[in-house]
């Protein structure tokens, strides 16, 4: 009979989620989650072929918490959703800088997070037609660049001035398509 596997791949995503919300996606290595785990670097590639395969199981973690932070904004009903959505990513930012840069500043070997992120923005989208996508680039280019700024603390800004600047952005770009549009 096998030995029972004592360490199983939750544990080892729980481990790795910690150690880059902690460090950074720099931390991450199966030394630093078998240290975290007290154990050798075997159970990391028992549960997990490569690197690779862990790397995509905990940026799947990251999203998850990602989307409970979004679900969490929009079931405030505070704001529209579309906007609701990007305070929500400039607020993940903000309260988790290490998973927000490995989830949405970093090269990955997949994109899925971002194409579904992507995906659920456009369906929030105001604008019908193809000139929705045009207009939710726009907004996400200044969203993202918001967050970013944030991120790095190169600017200092409340919920209220975060609020205040999405809504001038969207604004701007609702009207200039509606005229376009016209």
């Amino acid at each position: 009979m096998p030995p029972k596997i004592k360490v199983q791949a939750s544990d080892i995503v729980e481990a790795a989620l910690a150690l880059v919300r902690e460090q950074g996606a720099e931390a991450l290595s199966a030394r630093a989650v078998a240290a975290r785990l007290s154990c050798s670097t075997q159970p990391v590639f028992s549960n997990f072929p490569n690197m690779d395969a862990l790397k995509e199981a905990v940026v799947s973690a990251v999203y998850a918490r990602f989307q409970e932070a979004v679900q969490a904004e929009l079931s405030r009903k505070a704001m529209p959703s579309y906007k609701a959505y990007g305070m929500a990513y400039i607020e993940f930012a903000k309260e988790e800088p290490h998973w927000f840069r490995f989830l949405f500043a970093s090269a990955r070997s997949s994109q899925e997070s971002d194409v579904n992120h992507w995906s659920q923005m456009l369906l929030m989208t105001p604008v019908n037609g193809e000139r929705a996508e045009q207009f939710h680039a726009a907004m996400w280019i200044f969203v993202h660049g918001l967050a970013d700024l944030v991120l790095s603390g190169r600017l200092e800004l409340t919920r209220e001035e975060i609020s205040a600047l999405i809504t001038d952005q969207y604004t701007h770009w609702y009207y200039t398509e509606k005229e376009d549009a016209t």
